[in-house]
């Protein structure tokens, strides 16, 4: 461990840092990977790009109630009553008891995590880059 790091005396403290380290490099490894993959034509990369194009309406109504857009009117300036439909028969959003509101489940959560996963490392590139903006440009 080196001095920049944190540092503890307590055994289960060490090993959360330890995990978390190893949570980075793994994540960096990811990112070079999904690069490498999108670098080449390929069916593979093909695919990658359809399938989070795709997803990317989910992805701005899911991000849309990560925000805190699900409390207002304002998810419907933003998203499609099409999109949150597909996420709530997937389990990704929910309907608050008390409001009637939409909100984000924590399989949503998980969703949108892994759909910001694949598609961060790529956002620049021209290919990619509309698709990160549409879902997280929500200005209406």
């Amino acid at each position: 461990m080196n001095s920049d790091e944190p540092q503890s005396n307590n055994l289960d403290e060490d090993a959360v840092f330890l995990a978390y380290d190893v949570l980075e490099i793994a994540r960096e490894e990811f990112a070079r990977a999904v690069n490498r993959l999108a670098a080449k034509p390929s069916p593979q990369a093909t695919a990658l790009r359809n399938i989070l194009a795709e997803q990317a309406s989910e992805a701005r109504a899911l991000h849309a109630l990560s925000v805190g857009y699900g409390w207002s009117e304002a998810i419907h300036r933003v998203t499609t009553a099409e999109a949150l439909a597909r996420a709530r028969e997937r389990g990704h959003v929910g309907t608050d008891l008390a409001t009637g509101c939409p909100v984000l489940t924590g399989t949503g959560q998980r969703a949108l995590n892994r759909w910001r996963d694949y598609i961060a490392p790529l956002r620049d590139l021209p290919e990619y880059k509309p698709m990160w903006d549409f879902v997280h440009g929500l200005d209406g």
